[in-house]
């Protein structure tokens, strides 16, 4: 291929490439601290047994294929990729922190319903996996726009 046909780089390109693949790994690393986060919390909640472990790991597939559902029947290439990946950005954070931060109120506030169920404890067992589950759900469903607007 002659040297005349190539397209000179842009001088802006490479670090731009170098400021999104730092956010990405940024970005990563969020997604691990999260994760391990919930895993403690849930172990503090479930005590540090399988359940603790299967509760993160089931939530986390299962919003990663409900994101993916999500990211792939909506009309998500009408953002402009950059703001979108910010804006799903933000919503992880908040949502992850709420959780970090929020659930051990809620452990709290559901205390009553806790000791109602004490004696009945399959049903108790099985509630407070469904609910955190629920609320792990929001934020993992959030991650796989993101790889697409990223991709974009």
């Amino acid at each position: 291929m002659p040297a005349g046909n190539l397209l000179p780089l842009d001088s802006n390109a490479g670090m731009r490439v170098a400021v999104f693949s730092g956010l990405l790994f940024f970005s990563g690393i969020g997604a691990l601290i999260f994760e391990t986060l919930w895993l403690r919390l849930s172990g503090l909640a479930f005590g540090n047994s399988v359940w603790a472990a299967a509760l993160i790991l089931s939530s986390f597939m299962a919003g990663l294929a409900l994101g993916n559902a999500v990211a792939a029947s909506s009309k998500i290439r009408r953002w402009r990729p950059l703001h979108l990946y910010a804006v799903l950005e933000i919503l992880v954070a908040f949502f992850g922190c709420t959780i970090v931060f929020g659930l051990p109120l809620l452990g709290a506030w559901l205390r009553p319903l806790w000791q109602i169920l004490w004696n009945f404890q399959p049903t108790l067992l099985a509630l407070r996996f469904v609910v955190s589950f629920a609320i792990l759900l929001v934020p993992t469903v959030l991650i796989p726009p993101q790889l697409c607007a990223s991709k974009l």
